[in-house]
């Protein structure tokens, strides 16, 4: 399993990466084992001690990370001609549909990305639209492969049960938001709503949880620090680890989720899981 489950911060992706590799790690048989790309020898190394890995015609590479021909030198190729089987997971077009309030490095290397994905035997998409408009992608382009394959994404992230009693929370004004700070996550539709509220005396405390997109983040992160500043009931705790979340959402009135573009919306399927209104 390649290397974006062992990153430090907590994007959607790397959490569900880091859930995935440890649901494997209980259930498989086989032994799990984490490799990096070794752009040199332009082949799947382990992560720890960097020893080549030599692949089995039985053994399964799964990479739930986004990549590009440039980013592996030499990947195309490799997957051509190493044995094995090959599984990747993806997520959505969002670059391609949204260039302008994506990343740069993710709107330049997402075409080559969504070609490569043909090259595997197996992409799992993490919902049904997620597939459809991968095939629809690789028609459009004159590619011919199987389906991708849409997975139930699961929603015990944290390890908690699932909320089954009601709870009253009409005593809350605590509403939370998690995800990235960047236009697509339309934080700043939230705030504009916020301030109307508080400039009518209605109380609401916002929560904001999640890393900065350093493009196009950095103004919203002010914005919000600005108004705590100015004594409105905003909090900015970034980059924090799930169970500080998982208990912020506990005592909410609800999940605030006003994205433009998702590809599933995780943080949606865990409030849920929890019985806590979206």
């Amino acid at each position: 399993m390649t290397k974006s489950a062992r990153q430090r911060h907590h994007s959607g992706l790397t959490r569900m990466s880091r859930c995935l590799r440890s649901a494997l790690a209980e259930t498989s048989a086989a032994p799990v084992i984490d490799v990096v790309w070794h752009p040199r020898r332009r082949r799947f190394v382990t992560a720890e001690g960097r020893r080549p890995v030599d692949a089995a015609p039985d053994d399964w590479l799964l990479t739930p990370e986004i990549f590009c021909e440039a980013e592996r030198p030499g990947f195309a190729d490799w997957m051509a001609a190493a044995p094995g089987r090959k599984a990747v997971i993806y997520y959505d077009a969002i670059p391609l549909k949204f260039p302008e309030i994506c990343w740069p490095q993710s709107v330049a290397r997402h075409p080559g990305y969504m070609k490569l994905l043909a090259a595997f035997d197996r992409v799992l998409a993490i919902s049904r639209a997620s597939a459809e408009e991968l095939s629809a992608y690789w028609q459009w382009i004159g590619v011919r492969q199987a389906a991708p394959v849409a997975l139930q994404l699961g929603a015990d992230g944290h390890g908690s049960p699932r909320w089954c009693e009601p709870v009253d929370r009409a005593s809350s004004r605590t509403l939370v938001m998690v995800s990235i700070v960047e236009p697509r996550k339309n934080q700043d539709g939230v705030l504009d709503a916020c301030e109307q509220l508080w400039k009518r005396g209605l109380p609401c405390h916002l929560e904001v949880f999640g890393r900065v997109n350093p493009h196009f983040g950095r103004e919203t992160e002010r914005r919000m620090r600005h108004l705590a500043r100015a004594g409105y009931p905003v909090r900015f705790h970034g980059n924090v680890p799930d169970a500080e979340v998982a208990a912020a959402l506990a005592g909410a009135r609800a999940l605030l989720m006003p994205s433009i573009a998702e590809g599933c919306g995780l943080p949606i399927l865990e409030a849920l899981w929890n019985g806590v209104p979206v």
